[in-house]
């Protein structure tokens, strides 16, 4: 199910933080808009984790909350959240996606590999977008 994927992508950053030295907090509320707090070089950063998987060598990602695998209108904004990050099983990683991108768009597109037409404008890549503690 989505809450359960969601879950392992949650469990896989609390375990890469604790690898890293990193004290990572969680809100007690699950309704919160964050699912993490991080203490990292002395500063607090509100952290958003996603479960997606690739689909034909594209990932495809919304910037806005899900309840009960249904998205709401609560769009997620740099306002409340400081890391927006993407968990992708197939890599084992996370990619740190600036929600900047979601001021005119609802989703994006991300790829592994260029496009096999050559219309390379505009094509986002997963890999630019590697997050690293």
């Amino acid at each position: 199910t989505i809450r359960l994927l969601g879950d392992i992508a949650e469990q896989k950053f609390i375990l890469l933080c604790m690898q890293r030295g990193i004290n990572v907090y969680r809100p007690l509320n699950s309704n919160s808009r964050i699912d993490f707090i991080i203490e990292h070089g002395g500063q607090l950063k509100r952290v958003q984790v996603k479960y997606r998987s690739m689909l034909d060598g594209k990932l495809s990602l919304s910037a806005v909350k899900q309840q009960n695998g249904r998205d709401t209108t609560l769009k997620y904004t740099p306002e409340e959240i400081d890391l927006f990050l993407v968990y992708e099983p197939s890599a084992d990683s996370f990619y740190n996606i600036p929600l900047s991108m979601y001021a005119d768009s609802r989703v994006n597109i991300f790829r592994i590999d260029k496009p096999k037409n050559g219309q390379c404008r505009g094509a986002k890549y997963l890999k630019d977008y590697l997050f690293v503690l």
